[in-house]
């Protein structure tokens, strides 16, 4: 942001940065200037979605990710968020309503086992989250080395959060995962 202070996507990045470091507030003030900068940046929107549900925003979290859903032709990941984000705001048949969608296309295209898992721990059945992790893992899917987001809260602390991290751990190497 130093070098270019009128980046959307720089502002987009550091947004996301804070997001991770647990600082939700200073992430959606950032995502909300990214998107001031670049209105129709996909990234942008997600980020600012997913910095509110950090702030635990739901309603504007979910009108942004939906926003992001529609306008990436309803991309599996951006679904898969969207499923976690109503889940987490309490509104379970929406959520098992965008997982259906999910399910049904992972019989057709590429599904990351990731974001389902973490809509399913949130929805509390952590025998799926547990398999679908597992499947996630053996995927290598690149989110799984983000734990600081919201989306793994309700895994925080639990033994299958600390199981992945010990099989990660196993993949990686030390000091690769805090």
């Amino acid at each position: 942001m130093q070098s270019d202070p009128q980046s959307s996507y720089a502002c987009a990045m550091a947004g996301f940065a804070n997001l991770i470091a647990y600082r939700a507030e200073e992430a959606v003030t950032l995502e909300r200037r990214a998107v001031e900068m670049a209105p129709d940046s996909r990234l942008a929107i997600f980020g600012l979605g997913m910095a509110l549900a950090g702030a635990c925003v739901w309603d504007e979290a979910i009108e942004k990710i939906s926003r992001a859903v529609d306008e990436s032709s309803r991309a599996p990941y951006f679904l898969g968020m969207l499923a976690w984000c109503q889940a987490a705001s309490g509104r379970q048949e929406q959520a098992r309503q965008t997982l259906g969608e999910l399910e049904r296309r992972a019989a057709t295209e590429y599904v990351s086992a990731i974001t389902p898992a973490l809509a399913w721990s949130e929805l509390g059945d952590q025998e799926k989250a547990r398999t679908l992790l597992g499947e996630a893992l053996a995927e290598r899917a690149s989110m799984l080395v983000l734990m600081n987001l919201p989306c793994f809260r309700k895994l925080r602390g639990q033994p299958l959060l600390e199981d992945l991290r010990r099989r990660l751990l196993g993949e990686v190497g030390e000091g690769a995962i805090r």
